[in-house]
């Protein structure tokens, strides 16, 4: 809004051409005069197209999506998962004194001894809350993904990993406080998420 109204436009215009949405006039106005609303409506545009202003930005979506359904897979330690819902594979590798190992880090690994033998990874739920290792309290989850600026739109598939009804990892965050391996961690646990194509031993 703060662009010259003649920029606003082509950039409008810009957007719609790169996802297939064709943009007339109108609705490039009808676009202008929504976003200087505010947030938290959507707009319906022709060719069953919709805006929406949420807290992230502006979307320009095929109609509502319907919200992801929820999910809830085992994963066994050692071990891995597959998660259709995600298109990716979990997995749970001990990792034990091996700080030379490819992408092993410390500082994301979980100490074996205090996780049950079989975690659960699912999406976050409402009211789901979690304290990641270094930081002074336990916040909810929406609340972190927001602080991380993860997009709405990503956040309802955004996985978690539950150990006897707790979380201790959330993709992206530091392990769970009280889950975290410290100096005296005599196995560590590393949780990964990979695409099938990186799956390569």
């Amino acid at each position: 809004l703060s662009w010259p109204l003649a920029v606003q436009r082509r950039v409008l215009r810009e957007v719609g051409r790169q996802v297939g949405a064709r943009l007339e006039f109108r609705e490039v106005e009808k676009i202008r005069r929504f976003v200087a609303g505010g947030a938290g409506r959507e707009i319906e545009l022709s060719g069953g197209w919709v805006a929406r202003l949420g807290l992230d930005g502006l979307w320009l979506e095929r109609g509502s999506p319907p919200p992801p359904a929820d999910f809830e897979h085992a994963l066994p330690v050692p071990g891995e998962v597959r998660v259709p819902e995600l298109g990716t594979v979990v997995k749970a590798l001990l990792a034990g004194n091996r700080e030379n190992r490819p992408g092993y880090n410390r500082a994301q690994a979980l100490d074996r001894k205090k996780l049950a033998p079989e975690l659960t990874i699912r999406n976050w739920r409402a009211g789901d809350r979690f304290w990641p290792a270094h930081t002074k309290s336990a916040k909810k989850v929406k609340e972190l993904l927001q602080a991380k600026r993860v997009p709405e739109g990503e956040r309802k598939r955004w996985p978690v990993a539950v150990s006897r009804g707790t979380i201790v990892w959330v993709r992206g965050l530091a392990p769970g406080r009280e889950f975290a391996a410290g100096p005296e961690c005599r196995e560590a646990v590393v949780i990964e998420e990979i695409t099938p194509a990186q799956d390569n031993p």
